[in-house]
């Protein structure tokens, strides 16, 4: 029988909340926009039982995480912070691997051109920032975010109608957008992301990412 997750928490203001299931060498997953802790393995329990120690949470303002206070905001400076927060909390000085997926991606890769040191190796899925940040990127985002303070429904008509599904797998993927939007505890919170996440830069070229030793993926 799998054991039951830990439950973590971390940071006051913002509270992020997260699990911990597993034991040995530590992994820690970071999910994309809109989505939550859940969105990263989509329920694998593979590095766990390979014998990891496996903590996800929930970003600022997604799943059952705390929005950004008065003051603060959505940003990748934020979101790194937050990270170091989780890490410190649950790793202490302990060296583990990185894994993030779409804005998790680069959160961690803001983290580890931050902490070199911390990083045992580096798990990059689905990067979308090439150094840039161009004007249409930014219209679909803000459509996005118009789309989600309408409700879940304007959410997934606008992922219906501005994405490229094939028919074949359209009503799975529908099904598990609404699935997903509708975790999220404070969904203005994500709305807000939606407009600030795009526009935050997790580091300013990819030559910056030479630099980085540890084994990626």
């Amino acid at each position: 029988m799998a054991a039951e997750p830990e439950q973590l928490l971390a940071g006051v203001a913002p509270a992020i909340r997260g699990e911990v299931v597993g034991e040995g060498p530590p992994i820690v997953l970071c999910h994309g926009i809109t989505a939550t802790r859940r969105y990263v393995v989509h329920g694998s329990r593979v590095l766990e039982r390979a014998g990891h120690r496996v903590l996800s949470y929930d970003a600022r303002g997604h799943g059952e995480s705390d929005p950004a206070p008065p003051g603060q905001g959505y940003g990748y400076p934020e979101l790194v912070g937050d990270l170091e927060q989780v890490v410190a909390g649950a790793l202490g000085e302990a060296r583990f691997v990185l894994a993030g997926h779409s804005m998790g991606a680069h959160t961690a890769v803001a983290y580890a051109l931050a902490h070199p040191e911390r990083v045992a190796g580096l798990v990059v899925i689905g990067p979308v920032y090439r150094g840039e940040i161009s004007d249409g990127s930014l219209r679909y985002w803000d459509g996005l975010a118009d789309a989600l303070a309408a409700g879940p429904d304007a959410f997934v008509a606008y992922i219906d109608r501005e994405q490229t599904i094939h028919a074949a797998w359209r009503d799975s993927v529908l099904r598990f957008t609404r699935e997903r939007i509708l975790l999220h505890r404070h969904p203005e919170a994500v709305v807000a992301a939606l407009r600030e996440v795009p526009r935050s830069r997790p580091f300013g070229t990819l030559a910056e990412l030479g630099g980085l030793e540890m084994p990626a993926l």
